[in-house]
């Protein structure tokens, strides 16, 4: 019996059940945790299986079971042998305040030896999470010159490409000619200058607006946040910082 079998033992019975006790030390115990918010709130993470050690022990013999279907011997024996090791790996924690279960984690003492796992961070003892992966809900924020660019960009594509072409003549009658006032030249002009000037203003005005999203995120995130976000929702988001 050694530290590697033991923990290919727990880690193999927990994927199947919420508890495993080693009679005389405690009970590895695994919940789910829910989804939760990160990164200011712009992050969620999916649910996940934490494992856990507890100094309570519980009533199920799952590790002995185990053992003796592995050792082959009979159970008296099989029980001994594990029953032996677990009060040496008592003692390294007692003595040592530290065990390794390779694969597994550490198991740690208090100076009061109260005993607890610190869990390796790529233990996955959660099948049914497979594939699934934090959720970012930032939205790509353009900087300013990339908003300078398609400014530059539009007013390229609604500048006049040139003169307007000529009215064809048009033959006057032989009747005396009746001349009308002409239609004020500057007129049209104007009119196209202006829904220019105006689409111009509406994309810097737009780039501005971005821009300024942009710096606040930055700057003053808290204050952006309250814009974002309820007070109700931002006591919660800070709750989970």
């Amino acid at each position: 019996m050694d530290a590697a079998l033991l923990s290919n033992m727990v880690k193999d019975l927990i994927l199947d059940n919420d508890s495993v006790t080693l009679r005389g030390l405690g009970r590895f115990v695994a919940r789910v945790e829910p989804s939760s918010f990160a990164d200011r709130g712009f992050t969620i993470n999916p649910p996940y299986r934490r494992l856990s050690f507890e100094n309570a022990e519980g009533d199920d013999r799952l590790l002995e079971e185990r053992f003796v279907s592995l050792a082959g011997d009979d159970a008296a024996s099989a029980s001994k042998a594990l029953s032996e090791f677990i009060a040496e790996v008592r003692a390294e924690l007692e003595d040592k305040k530290v065990f390794v279960l390779p694969g597994l984690g550490r198991l740690r003492a208090t100076a009061g030896n109260n005993f607890f796992l610190v869990a390796d961070e790529d233990l996955d003892i959660y099948p049914e999470g497979f594939g699934l992966v934090p959720l970012s809900m930032r939205t790509k924020t353009e900087t300013p010159e990339e908003v300078a660019a398609a400014v530059a960009s539009l007013e390229e594509v609604i500048a006049p490409a040139g003169p307007a072409p000529a009215e064809p003549e048009v033959a006057e009658p032989s009747e005396p000619e009746v001349v009308a006032p002409e239609a004020p030249a500057a007129k049209p002009r104007r009119k196209g200058r202006w829904l220019i000037a105006a689409s111009i203003t509406i994309v810097v005005l737009c780039g501005l607006f971005f821009s300024g999203l942009y710096a606040l995120g930055h700057y003053a995130p808290d204050f952006l946040d309250s814009l974002l976000y309820s007070e109700e929702e931002l006591q919660y988001v800070k709750m989970l910082w």
